[in-house]
């Protein structure tokens, strides 16, 4: 448990690359894009559509 806590003190201390303010941004960022382009709705429209056409062709073919 100390070397998580040293290995959190020593990223802390580390002034190279991205602070944490700007990976927290980042993250931000990333997390509000997500929540506006709501990709979850195109991806299960897209698997209803798979699975309607293979319903369809299966029915279709019997």
């Amino acid at each position: 448990m100390s070397s998580i806590k040293t290995l959190i003190v020593d990223f802390m201390k580390e002034e190279e690359g991205l602070s944490v303010v700007e990976y927290v941004l980042g993250g931000a960022l990333v997390v509000s894009a997500l929540i506006a382009t709501d990709p979850w709705a195109e991806l299960g429209a897209a698997v209803e559509n798979v699975i309607s056409d293979a319903e369809n062709a299966s029915s279709s073919a019997t």
